[in-house]
């Protein structure tokens, strides 16, 4: 819910002296993206000789075209990896050492200057297993166990699956059996005779079109069979974060496996106000797709036998990215006129805005104001801006108040507010502070 995130205002004045800095002719315009680069990841060993990160502009007179690698500019010679085409840049004969990182490219004109969206190259990558044979694991009927994957280096996430004594034989998840897709690792929560052989981890990558699978070596298991198996209360031995912090619209998946003899039934609830507990979910994997503010909150994990129970909490935290809710757009203004630009943003945490002219970040000056984050402030026709973030409790405002009188307006009017704690004053005698609200805005 978009009443949920942090919601902020920026604005830009320009003086008459600055419309006369940027003023244009008719006939052409600046670049415009028509396309930027896109996250790339890269299969190491890939058939692929050569990988492409787009980048189109449309200007008047055409664009010309660069390119930064984790801000520094790329060499563009004849002897390098790296070629124009167009404004897209393709890189031959990639490898990590030489191209992992942030690309960024940058469109000119004599009219202006446009930065694209930053874009990683990340290169996909599965070694082997170590080919050291496994010790034997040895446990008790009826004992819960956990056989560890330890799954080799790699680039991104893997999925997992165990094999029983040969191919192909894999283990379904089942109340006993739970392979962790977090870390490999195989639990049994209470061990029978029939589980005794031998056991391979599979690790499998899957990066765009190319899939990658490895094998370990065995691990033996041992069952020592008792007269009666021992019967106890639940230990939870897989638990999801304490803290998962998620985006807005993306998936969540959370992990609970308990050792326990019989075995222990898992379900899930939100913590919630309610006084009888809302059971939504029997299963050692909890997930919520395309998440929402009111995902939110703390989830429990409850394990139960005839024995006892036992819980873990952990709380899924939703952020959001920044969003543009209102954004410039090209304008045409008179010669020794004012003007006014308004963005506003959302997001969560709170965003950050930055101002750039021709790709070079904008500093305030005297006929150029660039207020990257604006805090409103309703009542007595006054508009404030943050002069200065929190400094030891302070919060120093820059007001400019018109004030109307005999239906005349008059020019505006600097004033310094100041906030401490919850003691307000105005340096100026007599004024008075407006209330602060972040959600609205009230025009002179």
């Amino acid at each position: 819910m978009l009443q949920s995130s942090a919601f902020f205002l920026c604005f830009l004045f320009f003086s008459y002296a600055a419309l006369q800095a940027i003023k244009r002719p008719v006939e052409g315009y600046g670049p415009v993206f028509e396309e930027q680069p896109q996250n790339t990841l890269f299969p190491e060993g890939s058939a692929e000789e050569q990988v492409t990160l787009s980048c189109r502009a449309r200007a008047i007179p055409p664009a010309n075209y660069r390119w930064k690698l984790n801000g520094t500019n790329l060499n563009l010679g004849e002897n390098s990896t790296y070629r124009l085409f167009g404004g897209n840049l393709a890189i031959s004969n990639p490898t990590h050492s030489k191209h992992v990182g942030t690309y960024q490219c940058f469109a000119s004109n004599s009219l202006g200057t446009v930065l694209s969206n930053e874009a990683s190259l990340r290169f996909g990558y599965l070694h082997e297993f170590s080919p050291e044979e496994k010790d034997q694991v040895k446990t008790t009927e009826g004992q819960g166990i956990m056989l560890p994957c330890n799954p080799p280096q790699h680039y991104p996430g893997l999925s997992y699956r165990w094999l029983l004594n040969e191919f192909p034989n894999f283990l379904a998840n089942d109340s006993r059996h739970f392979v962790s897709q977090v870390t490999g690792n195989l639990y049994i929560a209470s061990t029978e005779a029939e589980d005794e052989g031998k056991y391979s981890c599979l690790a499998t990558s899957h990066i765009a079109f190319t899939t990658k699978s490895v094998y370990s070596s065995f691990t033996p298991l041992i069952i020592t069979p008792g007269a009666e198996p021992r019967l106890y209360a639940p230990s939870i031995k897989v638990r999801f974060p304490v803290e998962i912090y998620t985006l807005l619209r993306q998936s969540v998946t959370m992990e609970c496996f308990a050792f326990g003899n019989p075995v222990p039934h898992i379900r899930w609830r939100k913590v919630d106000n309610s006084q009888v507990p809302q059971w939504f979910a029997l299963d050692p994997v909890l997930h919520i797709q395309s998440v929402s503010f009111d995902d939110d909150g703390t989830y429990e994990c409850e394990a139960e036998n005839p024995k006892g129970r036992v819980t873990h909490q952990g709380r899924v935290i939703v952020q959001a990215q920044p969003e543009w809710l209102q954004i410039i757009s090209d304008t045409e203004a008179k010669i020794e006129s004012d003007l006014v630009w308004n963005c506003a943003a959302s997001g969560k945490p709170r965003p950050t805005i930055h101002w750039l002219r021709d790709g070079k970040p904008l500093v305030s000056q005297e006929r150029e104001e660039a207020e990257p984050e604006l805090t409103i402030v309703d009542g007595d026709d006054q508009d404030c801006v943050p002069l200065e973030k929190d400094v030891e409790k302070d919060l120093v405002m820059i007001c400019r108040m018109k004030r109307k009188k005999e239906h005349q307006t008059s020019e505006p009017l600097l004033l310094k507010l100041r906030r401490r704690a919850e003691q307000r004053d105005v340096d100026r005698p007599g004024a008075e502070l407006p209330s602060v609200s972040e959600t609205s805005k009230r025009q002179a």
